[in-house]
């Protein structure tokens, strides 16, 4: 199977996302990635009454590809917060066509998806969020060292 029919049958709507969410177990989560800019942002979301709130978990340094140790971390993540789905940056151009960051978003994707084990399946979808209104180009190419908390 192609990478790009198995990245496919993990994409799923962002209402999807939402129901997928097991709110009557209050265990699983919702991890949100950016992978569009110098930085690869990490945020994990899981249900209020546990409360975990979402939270920057990791920034690490982008080469001109995310690195098998980047997605090893990765994977550590979605095991010990019992990520149920992904949401995906998808930085779309100011007029709203894709470019260069969302086919660099799909390559990455690809990686994923044709790693054995596969973060991403059927079972643990993902769905692309439009974030522009989020995040300026200001935001993506800063060349300070970000806030220590």
């Amino acid at each position: 199977m192609s990478a790009a029919t198995k990245l496919g049958k993990c994409f799923v709507s962002p209402s999807r996302v939402a129901s997928i969410l097991d709110w009557k177990a209050m265990d699983s989560a919702v991890m949100a990635v950016d992978f569009s800019g110098k930085h690869v942002g990490v945020a994990v979301a899981g249900h209020p009454a546990r409360g975990s709130v979402s939270c920057l978990l990791t920034s690490s340094e982008k080469k001109s590809q995310p690195s098998d140790e980047l997605f090893g971390q990765l994977e550590d993540l979605v095991k010990e917060h019992k990520v149920c789905a992904f949401v995906v940056g998808w930085p779309l151009q100011a007029e709203g066509r894709p470019g260069k960051p969302c086919g660099r978003v799909l390559h990455v994707l690809d990686r994923i998806v044709q790693r054995k084990g596969s973060m991403l399946s059927k079972a643990r979808p993902f769905t692309l969020w439009d974030d522009r209104s989020e995040v300026t180009d200001n935001d993506r190419n800063y060349d300070d060292v970000p806030d220590e908390w």
